[in-house]
């Protein structure tokens, strides 16, 4: 009876068993907290992706203009005057550059200045395809926001202005026979538009100060002037 007691009850563990349990539960509990260390790593990393978004949407700024909405808009490939126009698309994206290609004799000891001088950091602005009212869709192209003028009496004037002064550039082409004489005269037409649609935009933007409160009003003299000069 005894005996059979001895068979039925469980054998000894081997030497060294308990030593193997405890390395593989400390083992386990290693894995554990290094999947732990991992989520939190890669949840951290998602939380700064989303923070970086965010950041970045916060730096887009908000568009002038919206879609359908009336405005005049330069043409810059070809006369580069005021078209009243209708936005059709808005876009955020880098802002065209132009790159100048320079002619340079090797020996020269100032040919290296020129290198390099248009590798300005990328600038971004937005962008706006317009239909020009009037003209077949063919025309329709991206222009960007500074090339914009909200839709009013005065934007209209300016156009006006802006396209009398290119009929004088080009009855002045036309007197030179296209052999480049006028050139002076020609020059001096286009910096008088360039100097008109500055004082326009200045004008914009003390607007935008006084209805801010960050400029004092007109006064009844001031705006009169400015009606008559409107009409």
């Amino acid at each position: 009876m005894v005996e059979a007691e001895s068979a039925s009850a469980t054998p000894p563990a081997p030497r060294g068993f308990e030593e193997g349990e405890a390395a593989a539960a400390a083992a386990a509990d290693m894995d554990k907290e290094q999947q732990q260390v991992g989520s939190d790593a890669v949840e951290a990393a998602e939380q700064a992706d989303v923070g970086e978004e965010e950041e970045a949407v916060e730096e887009v700024p908000e568009q002038k203009f919206q879609v359908r909405q009336r405005v005049f808009a330069r043409d810059e490939k070809a006369s580069g005057i005021l078209y009243e126009s209708v936005v059709r698309r808005a876009m955020y994206g880098m802002r065209q550059k132009q790159i100048n290609v320079y002619l340079v004799d090797p020996s020269d000891p100032d040919a290296g200045k020129l290198v390099g001088q248009d590798e300005d950091d990328e600038e971004y602005c937005w962008h706006y395809f317009v239909h020009y009212q009037g003209w077949n869709v063919k025309w329709d192209r991206w222009v960007e926001e500074d090339s914009l003028y909200v839709a009013s009496d005065a934007s209209r004037d300016l156009a006006k202005v802006l396209k009398t002064e290119l009929d004088k550039i080009v009855k002045l082409q036309k007197q030179s026979g296209g052999g480049g004489r006028g050139g002076n005269d020609i020059n001096v037409v286009r910096r008088r538009m360039a100097q008109l649609e500055a004082e326009f935009r200045e004008e914009e933007r003390r607007d935008e100060l006084r209805k801010q409160g960050l400029l004092p009003p007109l006064s009844e003299e001031e705006a009169k002037k400015k009606d008559d000069e409107a009409m």
